[in-house]
């Protein structure tokens, strides 16, 4: 049944063939992308409840968006966040991924949920009813129990449908990216988790310590390391459209030969006039210079540049109308390291660069960073896909030349595109030998005389393998079936139950009850529906103690 639909979104492919009703069409869930929004989404509960706890309980939600690599979090408040607020709300988020606390979610109906004290929701948000409701550190049941305690106003408990962690400890760190004003009494905040937040604390800590070392300095020595701290200027160019990658590096190429040449600087004033009458020579448009002015040329001398203004040869050089400072030649600059280039207006571009030793800092960190990505090549499974994510988090931060992180980030892309690959075999595989465990298991507890099985598969945390092989014998040989698999790695148990909807016969077996008695003695928890349920737990010593017990419970509800 077609509830609801929406226009195409962005990303989404486009449908080239027909459907009728009737049709059985196939859902699958990217969980590579989903791991990387989980962390995002529950960051953006506990800074929800971190708002309040700092500016107060006027803060409501205006909207948010998690992306894979970032959150957005908008809320009501009247004037800008203080930095001192902003260092304890991103504190309380950090303190909550570092106490781990369990991420609890459940179904309740929705006037149940609304009498949770504390509970908190969007504001003109329509809520399904039963709705979902998710808390941080605190079980849902126990606040449906008794939901007018005084200490549900320490939790973060909202109504939510999405995704989440299972534990707090999954965000890794937060860091709190910037915070601004959208509208009037809007607020947004921008943050990160997991490497990314690790990477942006790692680079704050090195930049902190390179300040702290520049007290130690004094005179020319201090004006320059502070001149190279800040180390961004801007160059503006009139062009419609953003400068591609290969011209970039031609630019970023240009500028360094220029400073191995050793070019000399020359520098002499001479009367407006005569100085725009050299060919080539370069001014702001719009400026209004002085008379005399002054000119800057690199590599040539400006007396013979004024003595034979309309050389052709001018038209190579770099001669301009300039009263600032300048080096006296081209090697002090030691080398030029293009970090960025974007639009800023219609029609004009912006250049960010940076000089000396930190365009040397810049080169030397690209190299390091390619030398791993190359290393990284020889890696395989779960070791190349954690490689992956951190570099990937680290490339994004890392004040390195633009030319050089987009060649990174391509060789990225085709190590994400071999993750891809690798994971979709797999995945393929599992749910092959999932399927046909279960359905030879099911055959023989049905040659036995059983209305249901119990089967063990080997396919780690592969839910969906579980859930699919659930599916089929439920399908095809129409009887209840829990499917359990061990992920040792993950030190994990994930457990799928399946009963056949609409057969008397299983009327008194439910999937959701069942899947609950099996995870008692696993540690774990779950959640889905009378007809399927899923969950994990991480007690894979008792594995087979969970077995016997969905066993006795299955028989004893299907009096066999």
């Amino acid at each position: 049944m077609i509830l609801d639909f929406l226009k195409a979104l962005q990303g989404c492919s486009k449908l080239t063939d027909r459907f009728s009703i009737g049709d059985r069409v196939v859902c699958k869930v990217d969980y590579d992308r989903r791991s990387l929004l989980a962390p995002n989404h529950t960051c953006t509960h506990m800074l929800n409840f971190a708002l309040r706890e700092v500016l107060g309980n006027h803060v409501d939600q205006k909207g948010s968006i998690v992306l894979p690599e970032k959150l957005r979090f908008d809320f009501s408040h009247g004037k800008p966040v203080k930095p001192e607020e902003l260092r304890k709300i991103e504190t309380i988020v950090n303190e909550q991924i570092k106490a781990e606390m369990d991420v609890f979610s459940e179904e309740a109906k929705l006037a149940d949920a609304k009498r949770i004290n504390g509970l908190r929701a969007v504001f003109g948000e329509v809520y399904p009813d039963p709705v979902r409701i998710v808390a941080i550190g605190q079980s849902v049941e126990d606040m449906l129990a008794d939901p007018e305690n005084q200490n549900w106003l320490s939790i973060s408990a909202e109504l939510c449908g999405g995704t989440h962690i299972s534990n707090t400890r999954e965000a890794k760190a937060f860091a709190l990216l910037s915070e601004e004003g959208i509208a009037k009494g809007i607020r947004r905040i921008t943050a990160v988790t997991t490497v990314s937040a690790l990477n942006a604390m790692e680079l704050a800590s090195l930049i902190e310590h390179e300040v702290n070392e520049t007290f130690k300095s004094e005179g020319a020595l201090l004006e320059q390391t502070m001149s190279i701290n800040a180390y961004f200027y801007a160059v503006n160019s009139e062009t419609g459209k953003p400068v591609k990658p290969e011209e970039l590096r031609k630019i970023e190429t240009i500028v360094n030969e220029q400073i191995k040449a050793e070019m000399d600087v020359f520098s002499e004033e001479a009367k407006l006039a005569d100085a725009k009458r050299i060919n080539g020579l370069r001014a702001v448009f719009g400026e209004v210079y002085p008379d005399p002015v002054r000119i800057v040329a690199i590599g040539q001398s400006v007396e013979d540049m004024l003595a034979d203004p309309e050389n052709q040869n001018w038209l190579s050089i770099s001669a301009e109308l300039c009263g600032g400072t300048h080096i006296s030649n081209t090697r002090e600059a030691k080398a030029f390291a293009l970090l960025s280039e974007e639009g800023i207006a219609k029609g004009i571009r912006r250049i960010t660069a940076v000089t000396t030793v930190s365009a040397l800092n810049a080169m030397e960190l690209a190299s390091l960073i390619e030398h791993e990505v190359n290393e990284t090549f020889k890696s395989e499974g779960a070791l190349l896909e954690q490689r992956v994510t951190k570099l990937n988090g680290r490339v994004e931060g890392a004040v390195i030349p633009t030319v050089k992180k987009a060649d990174i980030k391509a060789k990225l892309s085709l190590l994400q595109n071999h993750i891809i690959k690798a994971k979709k075999k797999i995945a393929e595989e599992n749910t092959q030998n999932a399927v046909k465990v279960a359905l030879e298991e099911a055959a023989v507890s049905s040659s036995d005389g059983k209305a249901y099985c119990l089967t063990h598969v080997n396919v780690g945390g592969d839910t969906a393998a579980i859930r699919e092989a659930v599916l089929k014998v439920t399908e095809q040989k129409g009887m209840a079936v829990m499917v359990i698999s061990k992920d040792d790695a993950a030190n994990k148990v994930v457990v799928c139950a399946g009963v056949p909807e609409k057969n008397d016969q299983y009327k008194q077996l439910n999937a959701k009850e069942w899947l609950r008695v099996a995870l008692e003695p696993l540690s774990g928890k779950g959640g889905g529906k009378g007809c399927l349920a899923q969950g994990q737990g991480s007690g894979i010593s008792h594995v087979s103690e969970a077995m016997d017990i969905a066993a006795s419970f299955a028989t004893l509800k299907l009096n066999q």
